[in-house]
């Protein structure tokens, strides 16, 4: 194959793959923005939302049934959130139903 075509196609792929980079920071620092105006927004209407609410009873469901590592896989999968992330929510939801009981 050509070196030269080659070198064109690595230098085209590191353009694009920097691009790319530029505008997904760009992307997450529109949306940081966003979520900080929506809250702004939020406690200013006096608006008390929680986008979790629905997760968090079916997570309650799961956990009341002995199914933790589906709870865990629900919430992953629902938010798009690592696993200590979700392992650590779910074990909080954990704590407050041993706490209740």
């Amino acid at each position: 194959m050509d070196p030269i075509f080659i070198i064109g196609v690595v230098v085209f792929l590191s353009l694009v793959i920097g691009g790319a980079n530029k505008y997904t920071k760009r992307n997450a620092a529109k949306i940081a923005q966003l979520e900080a105006t929506v809250e702004v927004l939020k406690e200013n209407a006096g608006i008390d939302f929680d986008p979790n609410e629905s997760l968090k009873a079916q997570i309650v469901e799961e956990l009341t049934s002995g199914n933790k590592i589906q709870a865990i896989k629900l919430h992953r999968e629902t938010t798009g959130s690592g696993l200590k992330e979700a392992k650590d929510f779910v074990e909080e939801i954990e704590r407050t139903l041993e706490d209740d009981a």
